[in-house]
């Protein structure tokens, strides 16, 4: 048996980082600390989910993600009660909308990605409607 336990998050700011998953997403902060190396490190719950966040050490450089599609890990997807209501808040909050979802109107499933701090691909998902 497995179970998922978290995704994990490297951030240059991860304060910032942290408060737009709260803002715009309704995340809850469990823990914060800063390690022996001097990294801080945040833990959400979002959805009964864990997300892990770390800001980097002194003297660590990484490069840049990316929020195009991309090989490994490419986004993982949210699904808010009101779409409409989640991206309005991604773009207060200085998310940027990547792909806009189909017109309501159309049925089926509705999809959006957006880009979250440091070049999160992140996926609003509303499923179509069982019938």
């Amino acid at each position: 048996m497995v179970r998922f336990h978290h995704v994990h998050l490297k951030s240059r700011d991860v304060q910032k980082a942290a408060q737009f998953y709260i803002d715009a997403f309704g995340a809850e902060k469990v823990q914060e600390w800063d390690t022996d190396m001097g990294a801080k490190w945040i833990v959400l719950s979002l959805g009964g989910q864990r997300i892990n966040m770390n800001g980097l050490a002194p003297g660590e450089t990484l490069p840049d993600g990316t929020a195009q599609q991309h090989l490994g890990m490419e986004h993982f997807g949210l699904e808010p009660d009101d779409m409409e209501e989640a991206l309005e808040r991604i773009k207060k909050y200085g998310g940027v909308v990547l792909q806009e979802p189909p017109p309501p109107s159309q049925g089926g499933t509705r999809v959006a990605f957006v880009q979250a701090p440091d070049n999160v691909r992140i996926e609003i998902i509303k499923p179509a409607p069982e019938t």
